[in-house]
């Protein structure tokens, strides 16, 4: 027995959207919700109900059996009543819907990230659009940029990758460096073996917390 969705399955977040209607044709389906009753001044904290405006925010969503989704959110803007604020008009934070100034909503971003990450930005294109989700690779590339942890100091090293070589006369060895990373970057320097380990000549990185792969 086919079931018929609930209105908290159409909804990102019911505690923060109320859902006004469902709108669905042979190619897309509309949601459009309401959003919160109220909303806490992102400077001092204290809750508003007095409401300045309200406007409509569009938001790509999860695709529906194949169909594309598009969440229409009427939000607020609020008047801080805090006389010591000096914000005087804010406007609501569908937190658990959306980031501010992004089109789409959160779930909708994890997908894309997920799909990116594997098979890039073009073929992520292509993929998202036949599943319902249509978006152009910039969007997909910037949206992997935005998980980037940004990298340690310059002079912290995280890992030296060194290279072998030996003279077999005298049985005297000898090795360099071949890669020593922090983050993105990469230096050099020349590096010697010892009975006491590896060590380094002419490089002005540290090795305090470093990994060696010698």
């Amino acid at each position: 027995m086919q079931r018929s969705w609930s209105w908290r399955e159409w909804l990102p977040s019911a505690e923060t959207l109320t859902l006004i209607g469902v709108t669905t044709t042979a190619e897309a389906v509309v949601v459009e919700a309401d959003g919160p009753s109220g909303a806490a001044c992102p400077r001092c904290g204290q809750r508003s109900e007095a409401r300045h405006s309200r406007y409509w925010r569009t938001l790509k969503d999860l695709a529906a059996q194949g169909r594309a989704v598009t969440l229409r959110v009427r939000v607020s803007r609020w008047r801080c009543r805090n006389a010591r604020c000096e914000t005087t008009i804010f406007a609501d934070r569908l937190v658990g819907v959306s980031a501010s100034r992004v089109h789409h909503t959160q779930r909708f971003g994890a997908v894309v990230h997920l799909v990116g990450h594997a098979v890039g930005g073009r073929g992520g294109e292509r993929l998202l659009a036949r599943l319902g989700m249509a978006i152009s690779d910039d969007t997909i590339l910037r949206a992997l940029k935005g998980f980037i942890v940004e990298p340690p100091a310059p002079g912290v090293l995280q890992i030296v990758g060194l290279d072998d070589w030996a003279w077999q006369k005298g049985h005297h060895q000898g090795r360099k460096s071949l890669a020593i990373r922090a983050g993105s970057r990469t230096a050099s320097g020349r590096l010697r073996r010892g009975s006491q380990g590896c060590a380094v000549r002419e490089s002005s990185w540290q090795l305090d917390g470093a990994r060696a792969l010698c």
